[in-house]
């Protein structure tokens, strides 16, 4: 099913032509327009397959429904298979949603693309998920300094936070950890989903002891946003720790 190609229309910028263009031009526009509303309903039902060009604003709402084809919107590319399956930029999509094209090549560092979330001109918290040789997901603040990462070097998975010391500023050695150590307090408790028995810390006691390590959530009767515990933040202390008691150990042996 396709449109009839119009005639060229009639300009201004060729005035020998403007009458013969204009007549052929308007005694097309019949057959177009009854071509046009004999598709019209299958458009709707979304049973018309092939590309489509959309140049001005989409709608949202619409509905759409079986049929496949290509949407063109700018310089991007939408696809719909006839399974439902949706590609952005993928015209074979294996998923409900596939982005990114179907074969890229990432065989060595910087090949791949990013999907940028929240970036732009927006002055907020940004993740990019790039399909990269190594890297796997970028974190990023405020659209600009990287500062944090998921890796693989296609055996294992590195989740790092950023540590770089162009970042930090009165970097000295950490006091002694024991204290903070000791205040911790380390419960056994049955989740009330699941009902399974687990070893931790309860977050809003740990964030007196170590704020660093906590999120904050809401405190009403109804959970609505939870507190969390970030349990690799704990990590410099037993390791301060480990180092406190390890010279403790050596001076004991040389008495």
């Amino acid at each position: 099913m396709a449109l009839p190609v119009l005639p060229t229309p009639p300009s201004r910028s060729d005035p020998i032509n403007f009458a013969s263009r204009a007549d052929a031009f308007f005694a097309a526009l019949p057959a177009f327009v009854t071509a046009f509303n004999s598709m019209a309903p299958a458009v709707v039902a979304g049973e018309v397959t092939g590309s489509f060009n959309v140049t001005g604003g989409v709608t949202y709402g619409t509905t759409l429904t079986g049929g496949t084809g290509v949407i063109n919107i700018g310089a991007g590319q939408v696809y719909k298979d006839a399974a439902g399956y949706l590609g952005l930029g993928n015209t074979a999509p294996a998923a409900r949603l596939a982005i990114g094209p179907v074969s890229l090549g990432v065989t060595t560092p910087g090949d791949g693309y990013t999907i940028a979330v929240n970036t732009g001109a927006f002055s907020v918290p940004a993740i990019q998920l790039n399909v990269m040789y190594s890297e796997l997901m970028r974190f990023k603040y405020r659209d600009s300094t990287t500062v944090g990462a998921i890796t693989t070097n296609g055996t294992s998975t590195t989740y790092a936070t950023s540590s770089d010391v162009r970042l930090k500023t009165n970097i000295e050695p950490a006091a002694e950890a024991g204290a903070l150590i000791d205040a911790i307090e380390v419960v056994s408790y049955d989740w009330l989903a699941g009902g399974h028995t687990a070893y931790g810390m309860i977050a809003q006691d740990l964030h007196a002891i170590a704020p660093d390590a906590v999120s904050v959530g809401d405190d009403g009767e109804v959970v609505e946003r939870t507190w969390g515990v970030d349990y690799s933040k704990l990590v410099p202390l037993l390791v301060k720790e480990v180092q406190a008691l390890r010279a403790r150990v050596a001076a004991l042996e040389a008495a």
